[in-house]
């Protein structure tokens, strides 16, 4: 693992907040080299149904992230919930933080 900090750590819920990602190194390719997926962890945006329940790694995709400056990153998401969330960022293909 590659040292990866998010920022900030907590967030108003029922708003759209930028999530800053601040990577040491990434040897991923061009401007979208960062990925990141928010995933919240206790009540689920997308629910699942009585024919088909989502697998929980494809539940959330990744989106690139906007990069900032060298090593500064960051991506909108909308906090609907006051709740836990996980987040995954990728360099490339290679998942450097699993939170």
């Amino acid at each position: 693992m590659q040292n990866v900090k998010i920022f900030p750590k907590v967030f108003q819920t029922g708003k759209t907040h930028d999530v800053f990602i601040k990577v040491k190194s990434c040897k991923g390719q061009g401007e979208n080299a960062i990925s990141v997926k928010i995933q919240p962890m206790e009540i689920y945006g997308i629910q699942h149904t009585a024919n088909y329940r989502i697998d929980e790694e494809e539940r959330y995709a990744y989106c690139s992230a906007q990069k900032i400056k060298d090593g500064l990153y960051k991506v909108q998401y909308a906090f609907f919930d006051e709740q836990k969330y996980d987040v995954k960022v990728k360099c490339g293909d290679e998942v450097i933080l699993n939170t």
